[in-house]
């Protein structure tokens, strides 16, 4: 996967074990024979880099005139010409034209205040020869996982967590914290991992390490203004549209080929019209790529409407044909069961789009919703800290104590919720006084997108890169300063498209199944119980009886399809998972029940797989 790799050692040792120690972390990240690979040892320091060459592409490490530091990074940085033209006017030279010399070129003249002051996705490491000391950086949101162990005589890193298995010494434990957290919501919450003595580098984070020890410093924080209740839909639409337009016109680079997974949502869709309207003004034309098991589906329809009204080229990616066999382990593997196996799909867009020569970068809609939409327009006053852990495992389908106990292992079980409603009290700490919805939107940001929405991506990037306009940071600190009242039923969202692309508008959400200018009626709303009511026939017919909108339902795909149900069950079965003192041999059977019988417990069945894989891979 592309991405850093290395150690630091506090006492030194032979150059030549520095660089043997090297060549295995590099073993372990490099899976695909494409793209290049950079390293560099000396007896105290030693780094590496994998890239497909498309994001960074000039060879690596740079390091500074004087020979101090030496630098490695991955990402994007999205102004570079404005901060290069800034550093040349105060003397500093580009012999490149590279992001890692604009990067070494803001540290030599801001010290460790340079990660601040870029705005992009990035990982940064930076070792300083006289001080025998290093530096890592990461950007705001800490998009880019880096795995970090620090122990008596080193610190390693790496954006695969295997990649450590080589330096890391002594008995790999466990984290059962971890479990609990992936058991409740298919994700870690913070900056833990499923290893004790290992974590990521935590977001908008500037770490120094040196012989007298670790200091880190958090640079930036979500700060929530909601200044904004005096200005109109109109003025605020504006300002957002052209923000949103100058944060896709940044992706616009030399030698990238544009990508977009559509869905039936918004976040696509705006992304897609805006890239199509800026394609077109460069003679390009965009692939869109829709992943869906039915042409006939609502979803998939609305989708290729999208794609016909802006004139794009259309993929379908038939989820049903990918071999889940295959598909699975090779995600596990290669996001160390650390994002659930439910994230698999968008690995099958990746290849075909490389496979194709379709594109080289995706743009991805990431958490535009969560930013701009509904789905936190929760309004009311802070609740205490026992009801947001509460609220937390109903968005999240946490499970509650009588569920816990069909499934789990009695200690275990006890155990499941205690834990992780101590994490998410952990977390509320720091939060305490936000408006409720400001805070459920925060802990999606550090925790869910962080920890499982970003998966597809991750993972993708072994065949091709991935961008995120949304996360443009003048873009997302206009969302920052909306108060609730705009997201409330997603009216300046709405109001965007209404404004400047009102054919699009007209195109039904996927969501409401309505037009934009239409919010759900009473009416609709009646239709879409009845709709939903669907579930419960399954529930008791014992899943013979089905109805609604079946499209990628992976409950009714684990009692219809063979292939599929053999190969999770062959993992639920075997001997080994249940010994792992979290799931019973009681429960994985009640479980399997409960799916045959219609009810909706898939997702833990996705849990058992993901983690089941990691210990297999990490412990056994």
């Amino acid at each position: 996967m592309p991405g850093l790799f290395g150690f630091y050692r506090k006492k030194p040792f032979s150059l030549e074990r520095s660089s043997a120690l090297l060549a295995k972390m590099k073993g372990q990240m490099q899976h695909t024979s494409s793209g290049v690979s950079d390293s560099y040892s000396l007896d105290r320091f030693a780094a590496g880099r994998l890239t497909l060459g498309i994001l960074a592409p000039s060879p690596q490490p740079l390091i500074s005139p004087d020979g101090r530091y030496i630098l490695f990074f991955d990402g994007q940085i999205y102004e570079y010409h404005t901060l290069a033209k800034e550093l040349k006017e105060r003397g500093y030279t580009f012999a490149q034209n590279s992001e890692a010399e604009l990067i070494m070129n803001l540290f030599l003249d801001q010290g460790k205040r340079f990660a601040q002051l870029i705005k992009g996705i990035f990982t940064v490491v930076i070792y300083d020869q006289l001080s025998h000391s290093l530096l890592l950086a990461n950007d705001r949101y800490g998009l880019f996982p880096l795995y970090c162990q620090d122990s008596e005589d080193q610190f390693a890193f790496a954006s695969e967590l295997k990649a450590l298995l080589p330096v890391m010494d002594g008995e790999r434990k466990v984290n059962r914290s971890a479990l609990c957290d992936f058991y409740n919501f298919q994700f870690i919450t913070a900056d833990d991992t499923f290893l004790e003595g290992v974590s990521l580098l935590p977001y908008a984070t500037v770490m120094e390490i040196s012989e007298s020890g670790l200091l880190q410093e958090r640079y930036w924080d979500y700060p929530y203004q909601n200044q904004e209740k005096d200005r109109g839909l109109d003025e605020l639409a504006e300002e957002g549209y052209l923000l949103i337009r100058k944060a896709v016109q940044n992706q616009w680079k030399t030698g990238f080929k544009i990508g977009i997974p559509l869905s039936g949502g918004l976040d696509s869709r705006l992304l897609g019209t805006i890239a199509s309207k800026i394609a077109s003004q460069n003679k390009q034309r965009v692939n869109f790529f829709h992943a869906g098991s039915n042409p006939r589906y609502r979803e998939t329809q609305i989708a290729q409407r999208v794609c016909g009204s802006l004139g794009g080229e259309w993929h379908f990616v038939d989820l049903l044909s990918q071999d889940i066999s295959t598909l699975i382990p090779e995600v596990l593997s290669l996001n160390d069961s650390h994002f659930s196996c439910h994230q698999s799909w968008l690995l099958g867009v990746a290849k075909r789009a490389a496979r194709e020569g379709k594109a080289n970068i995706l743009l991805d809609g990431y958490c535009f919703d969560a930013q701009l939409g509904s789905t936190f327009s929760i309004l009311g006053p802070t609740p205490p800290s026992e009801e947001r852990c509460k609220l937390i495992r109903t968005i999240y389908c946490g499970l509650q104590p009588e569920l816990a106990q069909q499934f789990f292992t009695p200690e275990f079980a006890r155990s499941l919720i205690q834990v992780t409603d101590e994490n998410i009290r952990r977390m509320s700490k720091e939060r305490d006084g936000e408006p409720v919805e400001n805070w459920l939107q925060y802990f999606c940001f550090v925790n869910r997108a962080r920890r499982y929405t970003i998966g597809n991506s991750w993972v993708g990037r072994n065949y091709i890169e991935s961008a995120f306009p949304y996360l443009d940071y003048d873009l997302f600190d206009f969302c920052l300063r909306l108060p609730s009242q705009y997201r409330y039923q997603s009216r300046l969202y709405r109001h965007i498209f209404l404004r400047y692309f009102p054919a699009l508008a007209k195109i039904p959400w996927s969501k409401t199944g309505l037009a934009l200018d239409r919010y759900q009626s009473s009416l609709s709303r009646l239709w879409d119980l009845i709709k939903g009511s669907g579930y419960y026939l399954n529930r008791l017919s014992c899943g013979q009886l089905e109805c609604g909108n079946l499209d990628v339902d992976a409950n009714r795909r684990f009692r219809k399809d063979p292939a599929f149900r053999r190969f999770f069950m062959d993992i639920l079965r075997d001997e080994r998972t249940a010994t792992r003192g979290t799931v019973s041999r009681r429960g994985i059977d009640n479980l399997i029940r409960c799916l045959d019988s219609g009810r909706n417990y898939f997702h833990l069945i996705e849990a058992i797989v993901t983690v089941e894989f990691f210990f297999r891979s990490f412990v056994d």
